[in-house]
């Protein structure tokens, strides 16, 4: 390799010649530049991406902290306590956003939909925590509600709830909610509401006629009219031995759906219990 002297070096910065750039030198600087930046630009968003990460852990770590306390206090709530326990409530969950808030209606819904044996005193505690909170924040319980009547939906009418958002907070969850006894339990769970006046009656109507004509589960058509304090009318009768008279219905169905026509023979109880009474 050539060595040349300082003053021949600087000789070259007024040479004409040298003044313009290979084309393929200058391709070359300008991609290396480039792919400098896009590095630098990276960076900025590797660092971005970990920030979010962070407080993403931070709030579901919160979220689940949340979720827990609440669990703890649906454990021990009972008719005798519960106004010390929503004060306990107050005092360690107090203020939050609405999307927490949500996640603790959702808390409780899971609760009674798993423990629907103690549903009622779960909704009074229900009522009073969604006062404070609507007084205190100005939130409601739609959420909740609508929690339920999507599950009734997902069972009965294949409802899509994958893109179904509120306030922040999806429905996801609700798909694995799967089997008979979930599906009773929010059944016996609508009537509870319904009985507790946080929902209007007028709901019942809108369910007796999905629950009769719906094909997928024969046995909650049991279930949902043997809760009621009432008589069958001729409509109901009449899809119920349609149902009756089909193909493919197995003996279980048969004898569940069977037992409520007698039942339509059989003067009403005035001490009926809105709890499952299964025969099978």
């Amino acid at each position: 390799m050539e060595t040349i002297d300082i003053e021949t070096f600087l000789s070259f910065k007024n040479n004409l010649n040298l003044k313009e750039l290979d084309s393929n030198i200058l391709k070359l600087l300008i991609e290396t530049i480039g792919l400098s930046n896009r590095y630098k630009k990276g960076k900025k968003n590797i660092k971005k991406q970990l920030i979010n990460i962070i407080k993403n852990y931070k709030f579901q770590n919160k979220k689940d902290n949340i979720v827990n306390r609440i669990n703890l206090i649906l454990n021990k709530l009972s008719e005798s306590n519960i106004n010390n326990l929503v004060c306990e409530f107050v005092v360690n969950i107090n203020q939050v956003n609405e999307e927490i808030f949500n996640d603790i209606l959702k808390t409780i819904y899971l609760k009674i939909i798993t423990e629907i044996n103690f549903s009622n005193i779960y909704i009074k505690f229900l009522k009073i925590i969604g006062y404070i909170y609507n007084k205190v924040q100005n939130y409601n319980l739609s959420y909740f509600f609508s929690i339920v009547e999507c599950k009734f939906k997902l069972d009965y009418i294949n409802l899509n709830i994958d893109k179904i958002i509120l306030n922040g907070s999806d429905f996801d969850f609700i798909k694995n909610l799967n089997g008979e006894t979930y599906r009773v339990n929010n059944l016996i769970l609508i009537n509870n509401l319904v009985e507790n006046k946080l929902i209007s009656d007028k709901i019942i109507i809108e369910c007796d006629k999905i629950i009769l004509e719906q094909n997928l589960f024969l046995p909650d058509i049991y279930y949902w009219f043997n809760f009621k304090n009432r008589k069958l009318d001729n409509y109901e009768l009449n899809q119920i031995k349609n149902h009756i008279n089909k193909e493919n219905i197995n003996q279980r169905e048969i004898v569940l759906l069977e037992s409520l026509i007698n039942q339509a023979d059989q003067p009403i109880q005035t001490n009926q219990t809105n709890q499952t009474n299964q025969p099978i």
